[in-house]
């Protein structure tokens, strides 16, 4: 229980007022609780997981966090125009609704789109990000097709503020504040707002608005912890952003908010429950020849146990309850779900065997199972192999079941769908480096049912079939006082209708960094590289590489100035027809941290 509130936590005190020695830590010993529900080693996972740690922020000090996700392996990230476009983001070649996001184990997309409004979560209130890679809807049920991103929500342990400014008449300013103890009280709030650039160009046709494009948000977070005796522990943080954000044509705000309560309790030291209530709503209004209106709401409710039996297995099991609803310009409807599902996890010598199965009844469309199965073990003491296939569904979202359509061009719902379903076979490598690591997965994916706009006047059905294969490498080392870390990915992606690779999907993208200490300070340069992928207007979008750099300089003991500059180059290139990027930018920020030692 007490692993279980660390990493949810995640108090990973930054360095301040100097340039700290950071060493990836090796996947043997990095901890993650997303994989299986419960605190284990990388390895012990048996699948591809990465984790990005407030250190790695500060490090890179991206604006938002697609600039941070998109240099992991496996994602591709998309957005229209500047800082307020809309983000898709896409993992292991699948759709943008393919990929569960939690923030602190709650659900956070919407009902309506099926996905995160990324917009909404500021990388100021982020302590840590846990990315698996795989199917993981045996053990979280719909969505989690692609993988699962887990965001943990910033626990401060002393007082920190920072202030930033830059291109596009760009200002940040952030505070967070929290105690130290058995029983700690935190709190951190963050306002961003950029002028942002014209989000169209004249290729965007009739969309195009040479008018520039900015962004407003508000970002709050508070929580607590407490020790309540027994063996017991009490959790519960909440989250809120509000914000506007400029499009071509129009305006929209945007509400997102979320809040968990966790009690977990150990009768024995065998066995320990946990009770996790989650409370999650969005709201989208849009001012402008498309207006709209669109709210959504969900509660869940997960009981989940864990038993050691032995020494060398563990049992989670659990229950899990969601309520949905949404309301928009166009419809009111609503549904539940009721799901139990089950891991067993061995280890035999210096093997691994892992079996799932998950169960879901929706009220909606009726039931389906989930299963995966995974297999692992130590090539030498450094180097550990795993072989796993799994399935995986997402549930038709209420769009697709009861949208009544656009008039006069169809693109209705259809209440009789059924879940797009995936089958995944994945092989994987880690290897422990001196002062870092290595590791390699492949992966194989079929998706079938997929839900596709295809039926009379376009009534969403289920027809289409797509597929996605490839590879991903990740290597992460300190070198005395350099650091590098690297990201690639290989993919070839098809619709089996068409035989035509899924739009927006690069076969190759790689992402390096290299910083160098020096005293005080510290330099990092960073490479983003995307090839040639299929455009959403059908035709071939260029590759691109841009570089960024990031330096940090400490001045005295709790002060930090850093600067971060994009696009060093001014490289003019599109990542959709039609929308802009930015060029050349640079932000200066001045952060203040000095922790609490009660």
């Amino acid at each position: 229980m007490k692993a279980i509130s660390a990493i949810a936590g995640a108090a990973l005190a930054a360095c301040a007022g100097a340039v700290c020695a950071q060493v990836p830590t090796p996947p043997s010993d990095t901890i993650v609780v997303t994989a299986t529900r419960a605190p284990r080693t990388a390895d012990d996972t048996l699948t591809a997981v990465s984790v990005i740690t407030r250190e790695d922020i500060e490090r890179r000090q991206p604006l938002d966090i697609t600039e941070l996700l998109r240099t992991q392996a496996g994602i591709d990230i998309t957005r229209s125009g500047g800082p307020g476009g809309n983000v898709s983001l896409f993992l292991r070649g699948g759709n943008s609704n393919h990929v569960l996001v939690l923030i602190d184990g709650v659900r956070v997309a919407s009902l309506t789109t099926g996905t995160f409004d990324w917009r909404s979560l500021p990388l100021e209130q982020i302590e840590r990000i846990e990315i698996v890679r795989g199917p993981r809807a045996s053990l979280y049920g719909s969505d989690a097709i692609g993988g699962v991103i887990q965001i943990f929500t910033r626990r401060a342990q002393g007082i920190e503020t920072a202030l930033g400014a830059g291109t596009d008449d760009t200002r940040r300013a952030s505070v967070a504040a929290g105690t130290r103890g058995s029983t700690r009280v935190f709190a951190a709030g963050s306002h961003f707002q950029t002028d942002g650039f014209s989000a169209t160009n004249p290729r965007a046709g009739p969309f195009f608005d040479p008018d520039e494009d900015g962004l407003r948000r508000q970002s709050v977070s508070a929580g607590f912890e407490a020790d309540l005796g027994a063996a017991a522990r009490l959790e519960v943080i909440g989250r809120q952003a509000r914000g506007t954000t400029e499009i071509d044509p129009g305006e929209s705000d945007i509400v997102n908010e979320s809040v968990s309560a966790r009690l977990a309790h150990a009768p024995t030291d065998r066995w320990t429950q946990t009770l996790t209530v989650g409370v999650f709503g969005d709201s989208l209004r849009t001012r402008g020849p498309f207006s709209s209106t669109i709210r959504s709401h969900r509660r869940s409710l997960d009981w989940q146990h864990d038993l050691a039996v032995g020494s060398d297995t563990l049992i989670t099991a659990g229950v899990s309850v969601l309520e949905e609803s949404a309301v928009t310009s166009d419809f009111d409807r609503e549904q539940d779900s009721r799901a139990a599902f089950a891991l067993w996890q061995h280890r035999f010598g210096d093997r691994q065997l892992q079996l799932s199965g998950r169960y879901d009844d929706y009220s909606t469309f009726g039931g389906h199972g989930t299963w995966s199965a995974a297999y692992g073990w130590a090539l030498t003491p450094a180097t550990r192999a795993w072989l796993s296939y799994g399935t995986g569904f997402r549930a038709p979202s209420l769009n697709d079941l009861f949208h009544p359509g656009v008039p006069g061009l169809g693109f209705a719902g259809n209440p009789d769908l059924e879940p797009e379903r995936s089958r995944t076979a994945e092989a994987g490598l880690r290897r422990r480096l001196a002062g870092g690591y290595l590791a390699l997965s492949l992966f194989s994916t079929r998706f079938d049912n997929l839900i596709a706009f295809a039926g009379v006047d376009f009534q969403a059905i289920n027809v289409a079939e797509a597929s996605a294969r490839g590879a991903e490498l990740e290597h992460g080392q300190s070198v005395g006082d350099w650091y590098f870390a690297t990201a690639l990915t290989l993919q070839r992606t098809r619709d089996e209708t068409s035989d035509l690779p899924l739009v927006q999907r690069p076969d190759a993208k790689l992402a390096t960094y290299a910083e160098r200490r020096i005293g005080r300070a510290a330099l990092g340069a960073e490479v983003v590289a995307v090839s040639e992928r299929r455009d959403v207007s059908g035709e071939d979008a260029p590759g691109y590489a841009i570089v960024n750099i990031a330096g940090r300089y400490g001045l005295g003991s709790a002060w930090m100035l850093e600067l971060r500059v994009e696009n060093l180059f001014d490289k003019d290139y599109e990542v959709v027809r039609g929308f802009n990027t930015p060029g050349r930018s640079a932000f200066l920020t001045l952060r203040y941290g000095l922790e609490r030692d009660d």
